[in-house]
């Protein structure tokens, strides 16, 4: 018979290994699957962008410290929009001696391919990747994502590779 032994919430507070470290404070833990989701137009690329090009560079936004790391950005919508914006953020905040940003709009990916999966791990352990960036799930999935199977996959697949790779999964995905 399995035997729960639940923690009390001052056991947890005191645990070190239980407090979870933040990529950005109070907002995105580390070496977690994390879903940004909107309706289209929303801006939630431009938002994650925003985000990793402060990351990247170990800036706070509004505030909020950041643990600098290094992100590959996956631009399966393509990243026509990506250097325009990074033009734009480079004026406003100014510029970084060394970027820690990669694109790639060649890598495809497919949540329950093992394929694409072998390659992303490769491309991450020699880059020494600690967050990627899917741009968009709906081009990393088949099936309907609102179904129980093809969820499970993702969610499945997100959570091994986050904890297997030792990485922050970010994927952009509509609603």
């Amino acid at each position: 018979m399995k035997e729960y032994k639940p923690r009390s919430l001052e056991d947890l507070l005191n645990d070190e290994d239980a407090i979870q470290q933040m990529l950005v404070q109070d907002l995105i833990p580390m070496g977690e699957p994390v879903f940004i989701y909107g309706d289209a137009g929303e801006l939630k690329s431009a938002v994650v962008l925003n985000l990793c090009l402060n990351i990247q560079a170990g800036k706070s936004i509004s505030d909020l410290a950041t643990k600098k790391e290094r992100i590959l950005w996956i631009a399966l919508e393509g990243d026509k929009d990506i250097s325009a914006r990074v033009i734009a953020h480079t004026k406003e905040y100014g510029s970084d001696e060394e970027y820690n940003i990669w694109f790639e709009d060649k890598l495809t990916f497919t949540f329950g391919n093992k394929e694409d999966e072998t390659a992303l791990s490769k491309v991450v352990k020699h880059n020494q990747i600690r967050v990627v960036v899917l741009d968009c799930l709906t081009f990393s999935a088949d099936g309907d994502i609102s179904t129980g199977n093809t969820s499970g996959i993702v969610t499945k697949q997100m959570r091994r590779m986050s904890d297997e790779l030792n990485i922050t999964f970010i994927v952009i995905a509509h609603t």
